[in-house]
């Protein structure tokens, strides 16, 4: 039976997650957090983005319910790529470079999302992984070229597959 999409619920949803996991990485990270700025118009627009590709991805596969969290953390990555939220304050600083934040950012909201409501413990195991900072790096590498949303959903179903698959269910 085809559920109703509640889209001005889902469009809060998304702006609130992605505007907490900017917060939690600001705090964690002092050199984004006095370098960078997230541009609040790009945000809304990167969620604007996703909300499209959710329309396009549920017509496609004719999904009649909601879609698993770890496509929904392909989207949504997809979405910060594409729209780059984050801001240089200074590009012409002495500490200005090649920026990298927004694929930081969308690697670190991506796997985010994957782990919506997992226990802490597991979430921190994740990163006790010997083969965690090779792969986040080799991964951050890879949206140096952005791949598309699907093909990122099938990265983070493999991660959640791992990790977290209590949220293979539709969301």
């Amino acid at each position: 039976m085809k559920t109703e999409i509640n889209w001005e619920e889902l469009r809060h949803k998304r702006l609130e997650t992605l505007f907490g996991c900017w917060d939690v990485i600001k705090g964690a990270n002092k050199d984004l957090a006095s370098n960078v700025l997230l541009s609040k118009r790009l945000a809304a627009e990167a969620v604007e983005h996703y909300l499209e590709e959710y329309r396009a991805l549920i017509g496609r596969y004719r999904i009649e319910d909601k879609i698993q969290r770890h496509r929904i953390a392909g989207l949504m990555t997809a979405s910060i790529l594409a729209k780059k939220p984050l801001l240089l304050i200074d590009p012409d600083a002495d500490g200005a470079r090649v920026s990298r934040h927004n694929e930081y950012f969308a690697l670190w909201l991506g796997l985010a999302i994957c782990a919506e409501g997992a226990d802490p413990g597991l979430v921190a195991s994740v990163r006790r992984n010997p083969m965690w900072s090779p792969w986040f790096s080799d991964f951050l590498y890879s949206l140096l070229r952005p791949p598309s949303g699907e093909a990122l959903s099938v990265t983070f179903g493999a991660l959640s597959l791992l990790y977290f698959c209590d949220n293979l269910a539709a969301e």
